[in-house]
């Protein structure tokens, strides 16, 4: 995972070795993915980011967060 915060925006990047669960993998249809994050400023605030949240309050284990299908 990779980290770089700039004046105006920050990016993070991850890369995952499938090459460990490509068996597995091979007979998937497809993988649901949920991306997301905790965000905390410096003062303390936090934000949840998220490609969906499907109910009012974050939930980031809720079966409707995996949104994006590899």
């Amino acid at each position: 995972i990779q980290f770089a915060a700039e004046p105006e925006f920050a990016r993070l990047a991850a890369e995952i070795d499938l090459t460990a669960t490509a068996n597995s993998l091979a007979s998937a249809p497809c993988l649901d993915i949920a991306l997301s994050a905790v965000v905390e400023e410096r003062g303390g605030r936090k934000s949840f980011w998220a490609l969906r949240h499907p109910v009012e309050k974050p939930d980031f284990h809720h079966p409707q967060s995996f949104a994006l299908n590899l």
